[in-house]
């Protein structure tokens, strides 16, 4: 029954009627803090400044020899200048001059030599020690003192402004309880703009617990989504869809080339298949890879029959763990083939044998060809033996060969009868 804007309440007729706000603020008051000390510097140093050796340095010419000093000196255009000689001859003949020009001296000295190499000596610089030296003294003071304070501290228990809504945190006016993002948002919980109903994180959407941006309806997470539990891109609508441009229910496949969820039958690749070329979840039959296995070449998982390698299996072809009949390699062993651990019957070879062919700790019988531990019947070689051509330790009848032996052929020990 509002008139106005940005009000709460009923019947207001004007503009951001009915806001509340408050603000509960704890203030704690300044602390100021003051320390202080004083005590005697004196701070000893001892130690040295290490010596230092400046190395000889050598000039020299190429390759370490002699230095070459090859050096031309030219002296031109130089001139010994003009003389006049005066003669007198005697008389009669007049007197008269004789001039001699002056002559040109052109002057070249070329040297041609080497000088040995230049070595300056090696100089070195003793160390200086630092024995004595100290900072302060025996009476020198020192003291300390430091002052400050601590606050005042403001601690905001709650602040509700005055806004529409209550509990609202956007940027722009929004409606509602507890909202916050850009702004122009209704409902509760909400975080983005534009956005009405609960909890979702979107831009421009409505609904419940929504992700993304122009969402509808309940729990999408992507783009220009409607309806319930969809994830993608652009284009989905209906329930729990994955992927683009998609409408209606999840997948359901029944037949052909299927690929996820409730497969039936041919190609299957994951969840609850049937059949043919399954590869993982609930598969019944044929080639099964992984999980539930039933039938055909399983390889992992609660295998029951055909080719199974590893898991639950039950027979042929067993490979390893809980293994029950033909051909089984490893594990819980029960019969046909076994090889290690848990065998009970046909061609065991280790650990807890019972019967046919043992080879290998607990044996129990007809392995003709028992060897080691406690061994029962047949050309034992031994241990534990009881019968047949037993050959050393608790030995009881035929062959025994040394230890507590009881008939006929023993050879030491704890002997009772023949030979």
């Amino acid at each position: 029954f509002i008139s106005g804007n940005e009000s709460n309440g009923m019947f207001w007729r004007g503009d951001r009627q009915g806001l509340m706000a408050a603000d509960y603020t704890v203030t704690i008051p300044e602390i100021p803090l003051t320390l202080s000390g004083s005590g005697i510097l004196n701070i000893p140093i001892t130690g040295q400044i290490t010596g230092l050796s400046i190395e000889p340095v050598v000039l020299s010419g190429q390759g370490g020899g002699t230095i070459p000093v090859i050096l031309d000196i030219n002296v031109l255009g130089a001139s010994t200048g003009g003389i006049d000689i005066h003669v007198n001859p005697p008389s009669p003949l007049p007197d008269f001059t004789l001039p001699i020009p002056g002559l040109p001296l052109n002057l070249a000295v070329h040297i041609d030599d080497t000088l040995s190499q230049i070595v300056t000596p090696r100089i070195s610089f003793n160390s200086i020690p630092l024995n004595g030296f100290v900072v302060g003294g025996a009476t020198t003071p020192l003291n300390v003192s430091l002052g400050g304070n601590v606050g005042p501290i403001f601690a905001t228990v709650i602040h509700v402004s005055s806004s529409p809504g209550f509990g609202n945190s956007t940027n722009a006016p929004s409606s509602g309880f507890f909202n916050s993002g850009a702004g122009g948002v209704s409902g509760f919980g909400n975080i983005g703009d534009r956005v009405s109903g609960f909890f979702n994180e979107v831009s421009r959407g409505s609904g419940y617990k929504n992700i993304g941006s122009l969402l509808s309806g309940l729990t999408n997470v992507g783009e220009s989504l409607s309806g319930i539990n969809n994830t993608g891109g652009v284009g989905i609508s209906g329930a729990g869809n994955v992927g683009g441009s998609l409408s209606g229910l999840s997948v359901f496949n029944a037949g052909f080339a299927n690929l996820g969820v409730g497969n039936i039958g041919l190609g299957d690749i994951g969840r609850v298949n049937l059949g043919l070329g399954n590869v993982g979840d609930g598969n019944i039959g044929l080639a099964n890879l992984g999980d539930f296995n039933f039938g055909a070449g399983n390889l992992g998982s609660f295998n029951i029959g055909s080719g199974n390698i590893g898991a639950y299996n039950i027979g042929p072809g067993n490979l390893g763990v809980q293994n029950v009949g033909f051909g089984n390699l490893g594990d819980y062993n029960q019969g046909f083939g076994n090889v290690g651990v848990g065998n009970v019957g046909f061609g065991n070879t280790g650990a807890g044998n019972v019967g046919f062919g043992l080879s290998g700790e607990g044996q129990v019988g007809f392995g003709a060809w028992n060897t080691g531990s406690g061994n029962v019947g047949l050309f034992n070689s031994g241990t534990g033996n009881v019968g047949f051509f037993n050959s050393g330790t608790g030995n009881w009848g035929i062959g025994n060969s040394g230890e507590f032996n009881t008939g006929l052929f023993n050879a030491g020990r704890w002997n009772t009868g023949w030979a």
